[in-house]
């Protein structure tokens, strides 16, 4: 449990998802960062997103930030991304929704699993 909000009311971690819905369309992954919030407060955290590519010509890391205001049984896309896949590249990617420096939702992905 954590403290959060403006009444200081203790919320759970459980209270909050976060999800990466990952998909290949043609010769693009496709990224869509998702955030739930399933409690009864009103929310504002913040988000970091990563994904790192290994393939033949290496590694490349791109991340995005930003904040996240969500009403109570909200779901709302953080960000989509689209990028380039080539033959044999792997992609983890890796969402961390945080309040202050509190982790509350996290989710990680391989690409292809």
């Amino acid at each position: 449990m954590f403290i959060s909000g403006k009444d200081s009311q203790v919320i759970s971690k459980d209270a909050f998802e976060a999800h990466i819905d990952a998909r290949a369309q043609g010769s693009m992954l496709q990224i869509r960062n998702i955030f739930e919030n399933n409690s009864t407060q009103e929310v504002s955290f913040r988000y970091k997103f990563k994904c790192a590519r290994k393939g033949r010509s290496g590694t490349a890391v791109s991340s995005q930030s930003g904040g996240v205001k969500a009403a109570p049984g909200q779901e709302m896309s953080l960000s989509q991304t689209s990028i380039s896949l080539s033959p044999n590249d792997t992609f983890t990617i890796s969402l961390e929704i945080f309040d202050g420096t509190t982790l509350v939702a996290s989710d990680t992905l391989v690409y292809p699993n």
